[in-house]
């Protein structure tokens, strides 16, 4: 069953939201790009937006650029 995480609604009732649908079989390390290294064995999960750029919900405070989920 598909997981959204809601990151963002609106004033007038919109929502934004990530959508965790399916696990690849693939783990990050295999996909790897520069500051992941800490993901390496992770899996990666396909979802949306599609627009976006890569995001990843982890629970590591000091990654460079990692920000707290709204």
């Amino acid at each position: 069953m598909p997981v959204v995480l809601v990151t963002k609604v609106g004033e007038d009732g919109s929502a934004e939201g990530v959508a965790l649908t399916v696990r690849t079989g693939i783990l990050l390390g295999d996909v790897q790009r520069d500051g992941a290294a800490a993901f390496a064995t992770r899996p990666l999960h396909w979802g949306g937006p599609q627009e976006a750029p890569v995001t990843v919900l982890h629970d590591y405070a000091d990654v460079p650029g990692a920000s707290d989920a709204p």
